[in-house]
Order: C-alpha cells, then structure tokens, then sequence
C-alpha cells in the first residue's frame, strides 16, 4: 500500500450559516460528487440529515480555516454557490 497523499474529488458549497448562539458564518461545506441514498451529487441536506455526522467540516471564508460545526447548533443557512471539480488532498 503506498503512503502519500490522497486525492479526494468534491463539490465545494459556499454557504452562510446562522448558529445557535446568533453568529453567522460564512465559508464553505464539502459535498461528495456522489449521493449514498439517491443518484446524483451529495446535498448539503443529505449532510445535515446524516445520522452518521455530529460535526460537519467547514473552510471558515475570512481566515480559510478548516473548522468543525457541530450540526445541533445550526439553526439555518444560505447557499450562495456551488462550485464543481474542485480536489482536496489529504494524507
């Protein structure tokens, strides 16, 4: 098995969040090209509904940080875009 990095293909949403505490956030979530449970691409709704997922990653916009929201403290978001092709590397 080789070491290095692994290259993840994903949609990148770009979205503001409104959280519990009042804060809104802007940034980005990280989408699969594919769905588990339906054809087509993963939606941020299949994340948020995801029995599997406490915390969600999250590229805060103003600093580019990777942070990880916990899915109970969002209360409601916007999506602003969907970028599509985009890779992330791991490893």
């Amino acid at each position: 098995m080789s070491k290095g990095l692994e290259i993840v293909k994903h949609l990148s949403t770009k979205v503001k969040v409104k959280m519990a505490d009042g804060q809104d956030i802007e940034g980005h979530f990280f989408l699969s090209e594919f769905a588990e449970n339906h054809i087509g691409a993963e939606t941020i709704l299949d994340v948020l509904n995801s029995a599997e997922l406490d915390f969600i990653p999250f590229e805060h916009a103003a600093d580019k940080a990777l942070i990880l929201l916990k899915k109970s403290q969002i209360v409601g978001g916007i999506i602003a875009r969907i970028q599509t092709n985009q890779e992330w590397r791991r490893g």
